[in-house]
């Protein structure tokens, strides 16, 4: 996928931050010799692949969340059953 113009990039001018609109988009295509259905569909072809990237992204961030609380939650239940066994836990004492 071909990134469009940035700040870094010279031929752009000087944007204050903001993402490009659809025909703007477009516009970049057409400027490096596509027609404008084949601009049209790179720019829906690049907003598909930005999308499904987020939702992996999101995917994932999710999945590992669920995997932290899991782990949380053994901890806390194990620390708890420390804490309850403390009096009873001869470990330490000469017997």
């Amino acid at each position: 996928m071909e990134r469009l113009p940035t700040e870094a990039n010279p031929n752009k001018k000087k944007s204050s931050g903001r993402l490009p609109n659809p025909q703007e988009m477009v516009s970049h295509y057409e400027k490096q010799g596509m027609e404008t259905q084949q601009a049209s569909l790179k720019v829906i072809q690049d907003l598909q692949s930005a999308l499904f990237r987020m939702a992996a992204a999101n995917h994932s961030r999710k999945s590992a969340d669920s995997k932290l609380d899991a782990v949380q939650s053994r901890l806390l239940h194990l620390e708890m059953k420390i804490d309850s066994d403390a009096p009873n836990n001869h470990l330490g004492t000469p017997g």
